[in-house]
């Protein structure tokens, strides 16, 4: 369902970029463009361009309030945990064949770096594939 809502706002957004001034709708800035949900999706409001307008980054801040980019991942992190109890989301499924190539690479003795190269992939995804790997090991 995220994934879902996800490409949703993507339509949007680019539905938005295509039918309104590329300005922003405070203070007719043209710089730093960001899309704002008018009646915030958590009290209701929808990904409807009706609901949808852009504002500059500092008058995007200021419809949040003080901070609000500090608290975003705190924010964002307590959703997550929330939807999670209530079943609504899952996370991202596992790639099974990422993780396969990966743990075979590092079982040839290929190190971190090289073996996210080859797998075309993040280290942080090697390593924790690695710590996984460690902990099979140790179990």
């Amino acid at each position: 369902m995220f994934e879902a809502v996800r490409r949703e706002f993507e339509r949007m957004r680019y539905a938005l970029a295509q039918s309104k001034p590329q300005e922003c709708a405070n203070c007719g800035s043209a710089y730093h463009l960001e899309l704002h949900h008018i009646v915030p999706i958590a009290l209701g409001g929808t990904n409807r361009l009706a609901n949808l307008v852009m504002l500059c980054e500092p008058c995007h801040g200021k419809a949040h309030g003080e901070g609000w980019r500090g608290n975003f991942k705190a924010a964002q992190s307590a959703g997550i945990a929330r939807a999670r109890a209530e079943g609504r989301y899952k996370g991202r499924p596992v790639d099974e064949d990422l993780h396969k190539r990966v743990r075979e690479l590092l079982d040839s003795g290929v190190g971190v770096r090289p073996a996210a190269r080859i797998a075309e992939c993040s280290t942080t995804t090697v390593l924790k594939i690695r710590d996984a790997m460690r902990a099979e090991i140790a179990a």
